[in-house]
């Protein structure tokens, strides 16, 4: 990856001594401090400052936090099997927005994201503000 990315710099004629900066996620390979690609590139360019990209660690820590509870897992799959249904059929789609335009503080129900932590938020979001009206649009189908 060293190679790589140093041949980069050099096709795009980007002096790496200009560097004042690195962040790469938590990967042993990116951030280890002896041979990590970070450490590697400290090496070439002490001005080349690693700084931990903590928002990976954020995410992975709210990622576990939701499946170390049956509850949290449960609720995120069903919110993503709810998406699913509806986000699966144009017209089954147009029955909820028609629901959730009943209601200015109901959102369109999001699909849940595994890699962006604050998707969660919006799938909660969405479905706190708009519960009664997916309600009237799955009772449609019962």
């Amino acid at each position: 990856m060293e190679n790589a990315l140093l041949n980069f710099f050099t096709d795009h004629s980007i002096d790496l001594k200009n560097c004042r900066g690195q962040s790469y996620d938590n990967a042993y390979n990116m951030s280890g401090i002896y041979n990590g690609l970070q450490a590697r590139i400290s090496r070439t360019s002490e001005q080349a400052l690693y700084v931990l990209y903590a928002a990976h660690s954020l995410n992975l820590v709210g990622q576990n936090a939701i499946e170390a509870t049956s509850e949290g897992t449960r609720f995120f799959y069903n919110t993503q099997m709810i998406y699913n249904f509806f986000s699966g059929s144009t017209s089954r789609w147009e029955i909820l927005e028609i629901c959730l335009d009943k209601t200015p503080d109901s959102l369109t129900i999001k699909n849940v994201c595994k890699m962006r932590w604050s998707s969660r938020y919006d799938v909660f979001k969405s479905l706190n503000g708009g519960y009664k009206e997916i309600l009237q649009s799955l009772e449609k189908y019962i």
